[in-house]
């Protein structure tokens, strides 16, 4: 189920929160118009009920575990607002990672060359089951759009 999420067309429009450092997102329908649903990533520890549709329950209901912050990332992208001259130019990525009952989930966001660059890792709860990671690329394609190419 999730690899078919993850190769679908989508559509995301990102935009600041009340407090410093929180983004809330919007997810769009296939249509591209329509809002789908909204998460508001606070800083912190937060929890996100669920619905039988997501990728965090397999099936079920429930409630995930989160914490956001912003982290130093070597692989994170640059950003020229953090950027003075004579010093290192600091690489911060937007984490989050969310505790399910199907497994760990973390997913670190940055901008590189103007797009929104994810990369995410799973980590199963069963102990058969290897981890899984992907990289996904949100090309800016008007001002306030974006859309997915999954690597």
């Amino acid at each position: 189920m999730a690899e078919k999420r993850h190769f679908r067309p989508c559509v995301h429009f990102w935009e600041k929160g009340a407090a410093h450092g929180e983004w809330q997102v919007t997810l769009f329908e296939k249509d591209g118009s329509t809002p789908n649903r909204t998460v508001l990533y606070l800083l912190g520890k937060w929890l996100q009920p669920y619905g039988c549709g997501s990728p965090f329950g397999g099936g079920t209901e429930g409630v995930a575990k989160r914490c956001t912050a912003w982290l130093l990332d070597p692989d994170g992208g640059g950003d020229d607002r953090d950027y003075k001259e004579n010093m290192p130019r600091l690489q911060l990525t937007h984490c989050t990672v969310s505790i399910t009952p199907l497994g760990q989930f973390e997913v670190r966001r940055c901008l590189v060359d103007g797009n929104l660059i994810l990369r995410r890792k799973f980590w199963p709860s069963a102990e058969d089951a290897a981890s899984v990671s992907c990289k996904e690329t949100f090309v800016r394609v008007k001002a306030s759009l974006a859309t997915l190419v999954v690597d």
